[in-house]
C-alpha cells in the first residue's frame, strides 16, 4: 500500500475519508473541516507542568456522534513533549468502514486484510468471530 499524504477527515454521510494534502493545513483548518459535519467539538486543554513551562500540554477536540469518536489532539511542542499532533478514530458503528475493515465484518475476512496492509491496518476487536469496533490512530505533520 502506498504511503499517502493526508490532511483532514471528511465525512460524507455514513462514511468518513482521509483528504488528500492537510499536511500544510493549520490546526484550525482541520478543526474546522470536522467541525463542520460534526457539530463544535468538546475542547480539553491541558496547560503542561510549570517545571517545563507549559512545553509539554497540549490541547484535544473531541466530537462524539452515535457509536463514533473522533479525537484529534494537537501538542504544544511536538519536540519537546515526544506527542504529534494526530488524529484518532474509535467506533462501533456498522457503516464506518477503516482501510476496508468494517464492523460486522467476518473476523477471518478481517485478518486477510489486516495482513495485507501490514503497519497501516487499523486496530480492532472481535466478538462472536465478527469486528466489533475499529480503532486507528493517523498522525499528522
Amino acid at each position: 500500500m502506498k504511503n499517502k499524504e493526508h490532511e483532514a477527515i471528511i465525512v460524507k454521510e455514513n462514511s468518513i475519508t482521509l483528504a488528500k494534502g492537510a499536511i500544510t493545513m493549520a490546526t484550525n483548518e482541520k478543526v474546522k473541516i470536522l467541525s463542520k459535519k460534526w457539530g463544535k467539538p468538546k475542547k480539553e486543554v491541558y496547560e503542561g507542568s510549570p517545571l517545563y513551562d507549559g512545553l509539554d500540554g497540549y490541547t484535544t477536540y473531541i466530537w462524539n456522534k452515535g457509536k463514533t469518536t473522533i479525537t484529534y489532539v494537537s501538542p504544544v511542542d511536538e519536540t519537546f513533549c515526544g506527542l504529534r499532533k494526530h488524529i484518532d478514530i474509535h467506533s462501533s458503528d456498522k457503516n464506518i468502514k477503516i482501510f476496508g475493515i468494517k464492523v460486522g465484518m467476518e473476523r477471518k475476512k478481517a485478518e486477510k486484510i489486516e495482513k495485507k496492509l501490514g503497519d497501516y491496518a487499523p486496530y480492532y476487536g472481535c466478538e462472536n468471530e465478527k469486528v466489533n469496533y475499529i480503532y486507528c490512530s493517523f498522525n499528522m505533520e
